[in-house]
């Protein structure tokens, strides 16, 4: 019974499990956000974007060939 009293004022986990909750909420947030403006997509189309214009100049052509 003397456990169950201790346990029940102890408060050290608390602050623990508020940053957990706290970090899970944002995580949350941002795989919301992330999923219903579809920003994932569109960042994957400027990194192709970037390639594909590295490799225009590494082949000599496109915006960088010097001409």
């Amino acid at each position: 019974m003397e456990l169950l009293k201790r346990l029940m004022i102890e408060e050290d986990g608390q602050g623990i499990t508020e940053y957990a909750l706290m970090v899970g909420l944002v995580v949350f947030g941002i795989w919301l956000a992330v999923s219903q403006t579809n920003i994932g997509g569109k960042v994957s189309n400027i990194f192709t974007q970037v390639g594909v214009n590295l490799d225009a100049c590494a082949g000599g052509t496109g915006a960088c060939s010097s001409s």
